[in-house]
C-alpha cells in the first residue's frame, strides 16, 4: 500500500503539470500556430478561394464563431510551481485568430492575428511593494481655510 502511494503521488504532480500546458480540446485547430500572414496569401485568393477549399484546407470553424478559427495556448514553466521560488514567476500565453468573410460561396475577406503575451511577476516583489505602500504616510486632503 505503501509504494502505491509514493507511485501515486508524482504521477498525480505530473498530470497536473501537464494540464498546465494543454490546449484543451482545441486540437482541430492547431494549424494556425503554423500559418503567417505570408502562408495565408498563398493559400487564400480573395474572390477566389471557396468555402469548400477552406473547410478541406482548415476543417469547419467551431459553430460558435461564425467563419472564425481560433487557438490558444498558455504554458507556465515548471519552476514556478517550485515551493522556493519567490522570486520570479513567468507565464506565456498565445493567440491566433483567423476569420473568413464570405461573398456567397466565395471568399470576400480574411483576417489574421497572431499576439503573444509574456506576464513575469515577483511574489516577493509585490509583498514588498504592499509593505512599502503600508509605510507612506496617506495624502492629505487641502484644508478648506474660508477667508
Amino acid at each position: 500500500m505503501k509504494n502505491t502511494t509514493n507511485l501515486l503521488l508524482p504521477c498525480a504532480a505530473i498530470l497536473m503539470l501537464a494540464a498546465c500546458v494543454s490546449d484543451f480540446g482545441q486540437r482541430e485547430h492547431a494549424f494556425l500556430r503554423h500559418e503567417t500572414e505570408t502562408t495565408l496569401t498563398q493559400k487564400i485568393i480573395k474572390g477566389q478561394t471557396t468555402r469548400s477549399e477552406i473547410e478541406t484546407l482548415f476543417g469547419k470553424p467551431a459553430p460558435y464563431e461564425e467563419g472564425c478559427y481560433s487557438y490558444h495556448v498558455s504554458s507556465m514553466p515548471f519552476y514556478n510551481f517550485l515551493p522556493t521560488n519567490f522570486l520570479y514567476m513567468k507565464s506565456r500565453s498565445e493567440h491566433w485568430r483567423l476569420c473568413i468573410d464570405y461573398n456567397g460561396d466565395t471568399v470576400r475577406d480574411y483576417r489574421f492575428s497572431h499576439t503573444a503575451d509574456i506576464k513575469t511577476d515577483s511574489p516577493a516583489g509585490s509583498l514588498l511593494k504592499d509593505f512599502a505602500d503600508g509605510l507612506r504616510p496617506p495624502l492629505s486632503k487641502p484644508s478648506r481655510n474660508p477667508l
